[in-house]
């Protein structure tokens, strides 16, 4: 009786058919879900995994909900977090939808849609560089390095993690590096600056990343701070092109979103303290949960992974 009012009260899907959302509420597709877990004594932590898998608990911010047969839900709940084969292309396709419909209602340009591909196998790449997408991200220097080798040469490839100085030079010797989107200091600035003098024939894009939030387990410059870091690279960084300011909000931010709030107060400071146009400043922010909020606060820029290529792999420690 819990599950199934679990089920009623928070469980909502996309019909493939009409693409309505719906309240499911009727007890039987209830037993039909629990028909799924065996009905063992494990239904609790299976459907606590099924919400995991399915991504149900940030409902309020992915329309996607579940996109999935039965079938494919039953394959799901194995050991790996990867999507059966054709998924992360299908889903990639509804992501793409519901940007091109949130862009259409508020009557703007779409930005661009970065697919976070963080521990997972290049095959998943491959299949959605094969549905004709070309900007892919990574968090880890040598995760991007290896998979660049591996993957063909028009992606473009960005750069998300935490930046390492030590780390640039390795980064600037992919080809196709396009952005890194994490430069929080004048010392990354000038670390990229030089990695890139003698690697590139084009200015490498970076991003300025502000931590908005003030969390001390989050990168980034500091909002105060951010200007000056943007005149490094303006000023003194001929082979870099300064692209725009990028933040990660906070999982649990809520309709007000403060984060997205801030980095657009950050963006008119930069207008306002040097020659760039309010227009020409860019903005990196919106994730799995939160990116067609970010779209409708103003992001040209949206990182999207676990809602394209499921639950990451991370390696089980003892």
């Amino acid at each position: 009786v819990e599950t199934q009012q679990v089920l009623a009260t928070t469980w909502r899907i996309i019909s493939p058919k009409n693409k309505t959302v719906c309240v499911v509420t009727a007890p039987f597709f209830c037993l039909r879900v629990l028909s799924l877990f065996y009905f063992s004594v494990r239904t609790r932590v299976m459907f606590t995994r099924f919400l995991q898998v399915t991504g149900v608990t940030c409902i309020r911010h992915n329309p996607l909900a579940l996109s999935y047969p039965f079938g494919q839900l039953r394959r799901k709940m194995s050991s790996s977090n990867d999507p059966e084969p054709g998924d992360a292309a299908h889903n990639l396709a509804l992501v793409k939808q519901n940007i091109k419909e949130c862009c259409e209602r508020m009557g703007r340009s779409e930005p661009t849609l970065v697919a976070v591909s963080k521990t997972k196998p290049s095959a998943l790449i491959q299949e959605c560089y094969d549905a004709g997408h070309r900007d892919f991200g990574e968090n880890y220097a040598q995760e991007l390095v290896d998979k660049a080798g591996e993957l063909s040469g028009d992606i473009r490839w960005h750069f998300i993690g935490t930046l390492q100085s030590n780390k640039c030079k390795m980064l600037l010797d992919v080809p196709n590096l396009d952005t890194v989107e994490t430069a929080q200091s004048a010392k990354h600035v000038r670390a990229l600056a030089k990695a890139a003098e003698g690697r590139r024939t084009t200015p490498l894009n970076v991003y300025v990343q502000v931590n908005t939030s003030g969390e001390e387990s989050k990168s980034g410059a500091s909002p105060s701070n951010c200007v000056q870091v943007v005149q490094e690279v303006l000023d003194n960084a001929p082979a870099l092109s300064f692209r725009g300011l990028m933040t990660i909000g906070r999982p649990d931010a809520g309709p007000e979103q403060p984060d997205f709030h801030t980095l657009l107060a950050c963006r008119e400071d930069v207008a306002a303290n040097t020659t760039l146009a309010l227009e020409d400043i860019g903005l990196s922010m919106g994730m799995s949960s939160d990116y067609i909020a970010a779209i409708e606060h103003g992001s040209t820029n949206v990182r999207v992974g676990s809602t394209i290529f499921g639950k990451r792999n991370y390696p089980k420690t003892a």
